[in-house]
């Protein structure tokens, strides 16, 4: 996917623009998909693609932008939308995913962690007050387990993971970290 700027500034996720899926050149097959995961009422989605990774280590400041955090975003933004009176909990080491559109910020809340270990104590915490969206900004060993049991427990649940892996390798790798095939 790319955005559509044709020699339009494409602004920031988190600046005065909210980007859709539709400012994106996509295949026109994910719009069905999309709309299935957004109209979904409990369950958990997993985004799954490779994070932005510095491009040259000798130039700290070049990033190579995949788009997971965008997509991720954008449909987080569209659950809430669809959904005007669900509270959100983020929980994530980095406060910039909590920061959403205005018409958003009443209805999100930040759990922060400080080390990733923290994650599945947040996210128990988090599903017990059962929040019309859980976001895991990052599906590790140490939260896999503690998302799939919140989804489990009717939660709905959004979690991204950083891996080059797609299709049944990426289901693969969340077995690996310690989820149950039942879940």
């Amino acid at each position: 996917m790319y955005p559509r700027s044709r020699g339009h500034p494409v602004h920031g996720l988190h600046g005065n623009v909210m980007l859709k899926l539709r400012d994106f050149l996509h295949l026109p097959q994910l719009d069905a998909l999309v709309n299935q995961m957004v109209a979904d009422e409990t369950g958990l989605v997993v985004l799954a693609g490779i994070e932005a990774r510095p491009a040259n280590l000798d130039a700290p400041g070049t990033i190579i932008s995949s788009g997971l955090s965008a997509i991720f975003n954008i449909l987080m933004q569209e659950i809430l939308l669809a959904r005007p009176l669900a509270q959100a909990v983020i929980i994530a080491e980095e406060r910039a995913l909590a920061r959403v559109p205005r018409q958003f910020s009443r209805r999100v809340r930040l759990l922060q962690v400080e080390t990733p270990q923290q994650y599945a104590q947040q996210i128990e915490i988090a599903a017990r007050q059962r929040p019309g969206l859980l976001v895991v900004e990052s599906l590790t060993q140490d939260s896999a387990a503690a998302a799939f049991q919140a989804a489990r427990n009717g939660v709905r649940v959004l979690a991204q993971l950083d891996t080059v892996l797609r299709g049944a390798a990426v289901a693969h790798q969340i077995l690996e970290m310690g989820v149950p095939r039942d879940h």
